[in-house]
């Protein structure tokens, strides 16, 4: 990595330490601590954002979270606290960068980019059925893929 750009070392480092808070926080809460952890990660097309979702736990309540930061600085940019905890399995962004997918427990959620803000959120159709982890967007950014645990892709 002597001679990789700045930009991806930092992001590199970036992704490191994201993982280790996460290890952490698994560890942690395995012998009956608390705290905040990040579960699922993507950068932004052109690299200069990580977008991560993951949650806070206390003894008294757990929370969702969704956070932005600049890969160049480390700077967070934004984040979002949700009342309602979620395990989130996957975090996706769609081609053009302008929002975020979080697929998670038979709810899909879209929320914006740039701020984080709640887009839509959905209840899949088929409850009884895998959560829809998987899921990415198509090419074209215009539906959603996800494969169900039967093999079926929900529309």
């Amino acid at each position: 990595m002597v001679n990789a750009p700045k930009t991806l070392t930092t992001s590199l480092g970036c992704l490191g330490a994201l993982l280790t808070i996460v290890m952490a926080s698994i560890a942690k809460r395995q012998m009956g601590y608390y705290g905040e952890g990040i579960a699922t990660a993507v950068f932004s097309p052109d690299g200069n954002t990580l977008y991560g979702a993951g949650s806070i736990h206390t003894p008294q309540e757990s929370k969702s979270t969704l956070q932005a930061w600049d890969t160049s600085t480390g700077k967070l940019l934004w984040r979002q606290v949700q009342d309602e905890a979620s395990r989130y399995c996957q975090i996706s962004l769609s081609h053009d960068g302008k929002t975020l997918l979080l697929p998670n427990n038979y709810i899909r959620s879209l929320y914006d980019a740039r701020t984080g803000q709640r887009i839509s959120h959905s209840l899949s159709e088929a409850p009884h059925i895998t959560p829809y982890c998987p899921a990415l967007f198509t090419k074209d950014d215009e539906e959603i893929i996800a494969v169900l645990e039967d093999g079926s892709t929900p529309v």
